[in-house]
């Protein structure tokens, strides 16, 4: 891999991973969440039921905001570690600026029609884009990328009808485990997505939800995400103004194996819920050239204006 796919690589598995972050209230709400499944010895888990506890706390979440997010980034073996700043709103929206003591290291972002990035460590020093239409037309992207599995990792996106999945039950140690196996098509292949969680119901800052991963049709992983902490806040609902628990990621390990990748979130700091402003969802004016993904990689610009850092 030569230094700019490296380079890539590790720019999208920071903006991928930096979706997921939020901001944390000084006090903790109680523990006591939605079920997934009641605990009495007569009640059997199926699909429906999983798949509605899913799309239940995926409906509670509009917008995440954080400027409390510490991370390590593990290119082919290397580390190094930045801080950063997140916004996000559904659907497709997220603005992401990560730092380091040299100063901007990493901005990245999406809105409805568009994605982009920029590493400052890429020798190109080039601003990256592309249409959602280019993308969904198969085009070939240099990094795992898919808008509405990011969502899914932060807890945000509703996952669809129970019919799309299969259920299957097994154990982890002493744990009982669910998961649900769907057949869906990443990047114009086919692939299997999997959601694992735990048969008994989460409490305190552990996950209910500890995995979701993306595998091809050989079963090779693609892309997986491991939820080792939750942080469970007191919020309004993304639909709504009464008050409820909010479960989302806190202590996140994403994994791109084809890349040979690691990225480990730990986000402080959440708040959720709170109203976004379009302008930071724009095409940023940064680096010496723009490249549209979409039209064969082709720089577009050579020199945008300054982008003001906010």
């Amino acid at each position: 891999m030569n230094f700019i796919r490296r380079i890539t690589a590790t720019g999208m598995a920071l903006s991928l991973g930096l979706t997921g972050c939020q901001f944390f209230r000084s006090a903790p709400p109680p523990a006591k969440t939605d079920a997934l499944i009641k605990n009495d010895s007569d009640e059997k888990p199926n699909a429906a039921k999983l798949v509605n506890y899913l799309n239940r706390e995926a409906d509670k979440i509009q917008s995440i905001r954080s400027r409390n997010v510490s991370f390590t980034v593990s290119p082919q073996g290397d580390n190094y570690s930045l801080d950063a700043k997140i916004i996000c709103d559904k659907p497709r929206r997220f603005s992401l600026v990560g730092r380091s003591a040299l100063g901007t290291e990493v901005i990245a972002g999406s809105n409805e029609e568009r994605f982009w990035f920029w590493i400052k460590r890429d020798p190109s020093n080039a601003l990256f884009h592309c249409s959602y239409e280019d993308f969904e037309k198969g085009v070939d992207l240099p990094f795992p990328f898919q808008p509405e599995w990011v969502l899914e990792v932060l807890g945000m996106a509703p996952v669809g009808s129970a019919d799309q999945f299969v259920l299957e039950e097994d154990t982890l140690g002493k744990d009982r485990i669910l998961r649900l196996t769907e057949q869906i098509t990443f990047q114009g292949q086919p692939a299997k997505k999997v959601i694992s969680m735990y048969r008994d119901n989460a409490t305190g800052n552990a996950p209910q939800v500890f995995e979701r991963a993306i595998y091809d049709k050989s079963g090779k992983l693609i892309t997986s995400a491991k939820i080792k902490e939750v942080h469970r806040l007191r919020s309004t609902s993304g639909r709504g103004d009464y008050p409820t628990t909010v479960i989302v990621p806190k202590y996140i390990v994403l994994d791109y194996p084809a890349f040979d990748t690691k990225l480990t979130l730990i986000i402080g700091d959440p708040q959720v819920n709170l109203p976004t402003d379009p302008s930071d969802f724009t095409l940023p004016r940064v680096g010496a050239k723009t490249v549209d993904l979409g039209k064969n990689g082709l720089p577009t610009s050579r020199k945008p204006p300054p982008r003001r850092d906010r």
